[in-house]
């Protein structure tokens, strides 16, 4: 069944794997992105689906960008069933080394455009059958570890954290469900690989969360509402058992999320 589906931050790297994965699928899809190039991925993705692909350039860092974006997905697909909200903000310096203007950032990025774009949606997903909101926000935790290293990035990722629990409290009286997913390891992107000063070989790739995305998606309507799940849990309550095609070079050590335990990834 073909569904209606908004992908943030979907010109490059993870968000661009999701909607590959679901324009491979034969979603429709509304992909957005800061930059023209946006454009031109939706171009080359509907060249592999049957249904419509559009690009929209939205700045989610300003708050008429974030407002505008459900109206004009709805527009070009017709209507919205699902959210994946994935565009965010990393900044993994301490507060005395992150700039005025970064700590402003992270939070319009980060929680300020979630909330902005889920309650324009909402007239949208009302009218769906099964909508759902994915949010690429990790489980909440308190640990001072990730708290002190630093504290403006992970507090509005823990803030946006917060907020998938809110969101699925009062949204489920809509048949709304909302659920936040994280990967379990590190992903190679450009952003993370430098963010966290790690090597391409201690990653996996994009697919992972991908495929998860894409299992999150397909779960019965209201269901599993207010739940986090890690890329490999979702995975695996769909029969996967086998993570090594995931990484970037089989065998090699797999470094966890900056929001994870750092117990040892499958």
């Amino acid at each position: 069944m073909t569904s209606k589906i908004l992908v943030t931050g979907a010109s490059r790297g993870i968000g661009l794997e999701i909607a590959s994965v679901l324009a491979d699928q034969q979603q429709a899809l509304a992909l957005s992105a800061r930059g023209a190039e946006v454009e031109q991925r939706a171009t080359e993705l509907a060249k592999v689906s049957k249904e419509t692909v559009v690009g929209l350039r939205a700045d989610l860092g300003r708050p008429d960008d974030a407002i505008a974006l459900a109206d004009r997905a709805a527009e070009q697909l017709g209507s919205l069933d699902s959210l994946v909200l994935n565009a965010g903000l990393v900044r993994t310096s301490s507060l005395a080394e992150t700039s005025n203007a970064d700590i402003a950032a992270l939070f319009d990025v980060n929680v300020t455009a979630t909330m902005l774009l889920v309650k324009a949606a909402l007239p949208w997903l009302r009218k769906s059958q099964n909508a759902r909101i994915v949010v690429l926000a990790p489980p909440p935790t308190s640990n001072k570890r990730w708290l002190g290293a630093f504290a403006p990035y992970a507090v509005s990722k823990l803030s946006l954290s917060l907020a998938v629990v809110g969101l699925a409290e009062e949204l489920k009286r809509y048949g709304i469900a909302v659920n936040g997913l994280w990967p379990h390891t590190l992903i190679l992107t450009d952003a993370i690989t430098h963010a966290h000063n790690v090597q391409a070989e201690n990653c996996r790739t994009p697919r992972i969360v991908a495929d998860a995305v894409s299992a999150l998606l397909a779960l019965p309507p209201r269901s599993e509402n207010g739940r986090f799940f890690l890329d490999e849990e979702i995975l695996r309550s769909r029969g996967v058992s086998d993570f090594s095609h995931y990484a970037v070079e089989p065998g090699k050590p797999l470094a966890s999320d900056t929001f994870i335990s750092q117990e040892q990834a499958s």
